[in-house]
């Protein structure tokens, strides 16, 4: 690459000595410096690369239609660069949709996801024994999530109006809380208590399977903590339930969610061993007189239905048949 500016060339060759009027005027002449950069590139014998500026301008002037030589854009020194320039921004677009773009709410997941992909997220309520609002952050901390200043989780209540993921954990049934003038059942205080302590603020992964007529996602739901033993391993929250007797096997005619047969055969196992020890509410389970009743009991006796699943249709829900 050449470059060329112009100097003033002064008389006498002192351009610094303040200049004295004469009867003669003052004559200065101009020329170019030229120079190639980058200095290690070598000399072209190009007649075309050796002119000068000047010489240049007139040869423009002339004709006019050498300022635009199209033949440049098919050479291959361009096309290449200009391909993988453009290939490499249709990647980036592509894989910022794909991992990268944050899910307000449950609605709005793709039925590209459903039993195919999983979300991540921080947990922000529990608002019952077996369902929690999660803030997906999608890329977790490698994507900037926690320590970018504008990529924090929010933490007030208004500021998370409409920008969470309602999540039903898949495979269990908790006791209910009082709802809407309904009793609470027992061990429902225990339940919301253990999963508060266990979920809330905590980085979580859902696979999600399906979405319910409540504006929710049945997912199977899995935690890293590292107040567990051994910490960090990676963790069944709904089976965790189980075995504590903190919740049982959902029950229902329809719309049961375990994540794979060999999922419910652990569920299974896990409820079968809590009740043999009488844990949780399995503590009555035997006594006679003790009116206990499991959730799906429960939820038959005040009429609450089960969570169906919604069909998408344009992009919006719609309750299926079952």
């Amino acid at each position: 690459m050449i470059f060329a500016w112009p100097i003033t060339i002064y008389p006498n060759n002192r351009p610094h000595q303040p200049l004295v009027r004469t009867s003669h005027k003052l004559v200065t002449q101009v020329a170019w410096v030229v120079m190639r950069w980058p200095p290690w590139s070598s000399e072209s014998t190009n007649d075309e690369q050796k002119q000068t500026p000047s010489s240049w301008l007139s040869s423009t002037a002339n004709n006019p239609s050498s300022i635009l030589d199209w033949t440049a854009f098919t050479e291959f020194r361009t096309i290449v660069p200009t391909l993988v320039l453009t290939s490499g921004i249709l990647l980036a677009v592509r894989f910022h949709r794909r991992y990268l773009r944050r899910i307000p709410d449950a609605p709005s997941i793709s039925s590209s996801y459903l039993r195919k992909r999983s979300i991540f997220g921080q947990v922000t309520s529990v608002g019952d024994g077996d369902n929690f609002r999660i803030f997906h952050t999608p890329g977790g901390r490698m994507a900037g999530w926690g320590w970018l200043p504008w990529k924090k989780v929010p933490t007030v209540k208004k500021d998370l109006k409409d920008k969470t993921i309602h999540i039903r954990l898949a495979g269990i049934d908790a006791p209910e809380l009082a709802h809407f003038g309904r009793p609470e059942q027992p061990f429902a205080r225990d339940a919301h208590t253990w999963l508060t302590s266990y979920l809330t603020s905590q980085r979580i992964r859902a696979l999600v399977h399906r979405q319910d007529q409540y504006s929710r996602v049945v997912a199977s739901v899995f935690v890293r903590r590292i107040f567990d033993f051994p910490p960090y391993r990676r963790r069944d929250v709904s089976y965790e339930m189980l075995k504590r007797g903190l919740a049982t096997v959902y029950e229902a005619k329809v719309g049961s969610e375990f994540g794979g047969e060999k999922m419910e055969n652990k569920y299974r196992k896990a409820e079968w061993w809590a009740k043999k020890q009488g844990k949780g509410l399995w503590k009555d389970y035997r006594r006679v007189g003790s009116g206990w009743e499991s959730p799906r009991e429960y939820k038959n006796r005040m009429g609450m239905g089960d969570y169906a699943p919604i069909e998408k249709v344009n992009g919006k829900g719609k309750i299926g048949k079952n």
